[in-house]
């Protein structure tokens, strides 16, 4: 009798912990979900892999474009470009920087100079 109660503990115990990794697991999916922009994605390729009219469907030119403007694309996009003209800016001022160490640098050897012979 001891031996059974203690299964149908273990029993209950595994099924509790069961439903507690399946919910935890449901919370963060729908976190994760929320944070993502692939439904405006989706939606955005929906309305415009539309057929036309005449039945048409869109050429591999008109994908790959629609691909490359999705909100997401044009996002990470902007993000790198943003990052390209910041790192342009900071090369640019360590090259002015360079310059200017090195002129001061040449500055030192104008000076005249005083030579003693010892002969």
């Amino acid at each position: 009798v001891i031996l059974l109660l203690l299964y149908i503990g273990l029993f209950i115990a595994i099924i509790a912990y069961v439903v507690k990794f399946a919910k935890s697991t449901e919370v963060a999916i729908a976190e994760t979900s929320a944070q993502s922009v692939a439904g405006a994605d989706t939606l955005y390729l929906e309305a415009h892999l539309k057929r036309g009219a005449d039945g048409s469907i869109p050429t591999h030119d008109e994908l790959l474009f629609l691909l490359a403007t999705t909100p997401e694309s044009l996002e990470v996009t902007q993000t790198y470009l943003d990052r390209i003209a910041d790192l342009r800016k900071q090369k640019l001022a360590l090259v002015a920087q360079q310059k200017e160490d090195k002129h001061q640098s040449c500055a030192q050897f104008d000076q005249p100079y005083h030579v003693i012979i010892f002969i």
